[in-house]
């Protein structure tokens, strides 16, 4: 497995009956498989955007996206997304859920076991989602973009809805899997303690169109003291771009 993603050059504007909106302008990135990576910036700076065009759920750019230096053209089972809403089908139960899309035969179930037992849903096999907790929910939905074994995992805001507590449940959740599946992970997210917490870097998207205006190397060791003066250093240098005339909403020295 390899995961390695390219973006060369890439633009990308929207049309409406009011004229093209400019969204992303000149993105340029190159992760290395089984790297861990976030975005981070405003709402509106086309994070997202980027994201879909990693997944092939957007086709219409300038500029080339490429995963395994092969163009990304459309949505496929090398690339598993994550929405900010789990998205399950509320009539399947977990496992099924879990094991929908997956190809038939002897190998199916235990697939669907492996998965379960991974994301930590073991003994909730036979649960609806709406039996499920918000954050029960979620692991759901990773194993199930898991379940094809696919080179990049793509998450968008997957945690945004869940409370403080269980977010940073899931954010363990999440570093147990990357480092057991060894996949590449590209996270949208608005929360720059999630992205110093989780990622190798930090890609900083800024303005309208949004542009990567810092590319911030987290060199870190795991597990990663959110208290620390090393990692409130990375903090505060993130925060700087999008609070350039008052102080970071917390108080450290550096």
């Amino acid at each position: 497995m390899n995961g390695q993603v390219a973006v060369e050059n890439l633009n990308k504007r929207f049309f409406s009956d009011s004229g093209p909106l400019e969204v992303l302008s000149q993105i340029n990135i190159n992760i290395s498989g089984g790297e861990f990576i976030s975005l981070v910036g405003h709402s509106g700076c086309g994070k997202s955007t980027l994201l879909r065009i990693l997944a092939g759920l957007e086709t219409e750019y300038e500029g080339v996206a490429r995963l395994d230096g092969q163009p990304i053209l459309k949505p496929s089972l090398e690339k598993g997304f994550v929405f900010q809403d789990h998205r399950l089908f509320p009539w399947l139960t977990v496992a099924e859920n879990i094991g929908y899309g997956l190809p038939k035969g002897r190998d199916k179930a235990a697939r669907v076991a492996e998965l379960i037992e991974l994301v930590g849903l073991t003994g909730f096999e036979k649960h609806r989602p709406s039996q499920l907790s918000g954050g029960m929910a979620q692991r759901a939905a990773i194993a199930r973009a898991l379940g094809t074994s696919p080179k990049v995992l793509l998450l968008d805001e997957p945690f945004g809805a869940l409370d403080a507590m269980t977010r940073i449940t899931m954010q363990e959740e999440i570093l147990k899997i990357w480092e057991k599946e060894k996949v590449t992970v590209v996270l949208v997210t608005h929360d720059i303690d999630e992205a110093v917490y989780l990622s190798n870097e930090v890609l900083v998207i800024a303005g309208r169109p949004g542009q990567i205006v810092s590319r911030v190397e987290v060199s870190l060791g795991r597990p990663r003291d959110r208290l620390s003066s090393d990692f409130n250093h990375i903090k505060r240098k993130i925060y700087r771009y999008f609070f350039t005339e008052v102080e970071p909403p917390f108080a450290f020295s550096i």
